[in-house]
């Protein structure tokens, strides 16, 4: 396993093993580990291939914002392997792949791509239209979107929250951090919501100095001590947004309770105001 052990913003804890199985094969991982950072240490490059054309698709955002990385895990199709952390014993396969991701017997398919325009299957597949069922099926089945076994059963817990405040914070960032604790300190009730596991956004990774504050990833958590110290906040990490409507009704889905990090919730916030802090 090679990886990086010295740098000083690194989330892993070296002490602390954790194990995987990956195509009948396991591996080893730290606590702090994604699915996608275990697997890459161990030299895996690839991790899926593209819907349509096949393509070989690796590590490109680690923010879990692109289809890269969607991995078969325990049995759950399209999950985020750069966001979905690392648990013992978890059983990982690639998704969209006939044979291993590295030899893909459908990746002839790339080399058709001039036959197959974006949405050549309507206009091809739809006459006779009482074939276009069994064409949408075939399709619907290359398009490597996962199956999900008839026998499978979540593990864990699985809660709701309804929740209410004066202000929803989305975006656990420095400048959602700081919009949290300027309306906490007005006596405001403020739910901040993160989609990452922790807060402190795009200082949380980078170490040029911040004026006074010394590198970046501390003022970040510097201002995550702060907020935490307020009793007017609610900080709810590994949540992100799902869902944003009107009457400032925000919905998210939250990997990870505040007793279990394995947990589930699903999570509404009626606010009087929300911010979005990009």
């Amino acid at each position: 396993m090679a990886r990086l052990t010295q740098l000083p913003t690194l989330r892993i804890e070296p002490s602390q093993p954790l194990s995987l199985t990956y195509r009948g094969r396991i591996y080893k991982g730290l606590k702090g580990d994604t699915v996608a950072t275990a697997l890459y240490s161990h030299g895996t490059r690839i991790f899926s291939r593209s819907i349509k054309y096949h393509r070989p698709r690796g590590l490109y955002s680690l923010d879990g914002e692109c289809a890269n990385c969607l991995m078969d895990v325990d049995g759950v199709p399209n999950v985020r392997a750069e966001r979905t952390l690392l648990k013992e014993g978890m059983v990982v396969g690639p998704q969209n792949v006939v044979g291993s991701p590295e030899w893909d017997l459908q990746g002839f398919m790339d080399k058709l791509s001039w036959a197959m325009p974006a949405g050549f299957y309507y206009r091809f597949f739809h006459k006779p239209y009482k074939l276009w069922p069994f064409f949408l099926s075939q399709i619907r089945r290359a398009a490597g979107i996962g199956l999900v076994s008839p026998t499978s059963r979540l593990q864990g817990r699985f809660d709701e929250l309804y929740l209410t405040g004066d202000v929803c914070v989305i975006g656990g960032g420095p400048a959602g951090i700081t919009a949290a604790l300027a309306a906490a300190q007005q006596g405001l009730r403020v739910i901040l919501l993160e989609a990452r596991p922790w807060l402190g956004g795009f200082f949380d990774y980078r170490v040029p100095e911040y004026g006074q504050h010394g590198p970046l990833y501390k003022r970040a958590r510097e201002l995550e001590g702060s907020l935490i110290k307020e009793a007017n906040v609610r900080v709810l990490s590994h949540a992100p947004m799902i869902g944003f409507y009107t009457n400032n009704l925000v919905t998210a889905f939250q990997v990870g309770g505040e007793t279990d990090p394995f947990d589930e919730r699903y999570i509404e916030v009626r606010a009087q105001s929300a911010v979005v802090a990009t």
